[in-house]
């Protein structure tokens, strides 16, 4: 079975937050919001990965062992290669480049 990280839900999530925030018609409104639930009825399928100790550890790992790393903006990918280490997962993504 295939499983998702915490940061793949988390941005999920964030996404429609943005779309309802931004929202002021209220039939778009309801669809966004059935929208939302049809996300979380989705994710529930899947075993999520979460950032642990054991991840955490990893991901000050990695950042101690490559500095040119320490980048904010791959703060949350080094988190998912810490994810997918610590629980010895395979990384399936479109930007193979940044792992």
């Amino acid at each position: 079975m295939s499983e998702v990280n915490d940061f793949a839900v988390q941005e999920l999530f964030k996404g429609w937050v943005g779309r309802l925030n931004e929202t002021t018609d209220t039939t778009l409104i309801i669809q966004r919001y059935e929208n939302l639930w049809q996300t979380v009825d989705f994710v529930r399928q899947f075993p999520i990965l979460k950032f642990d100790t054991d991840a955490d550890a990893r991901y000050v790992s990695i950042l101690r062992e490559n500095a040119t790393l320490c980048k904010k903006r791959l703060r949350q990918d080094l988190r998912i290669a810490a994810i997918a280490l610590s629980q010895d997962a395979t990384v399936v993504t479109q930007q193979s480049a940044r792992f």
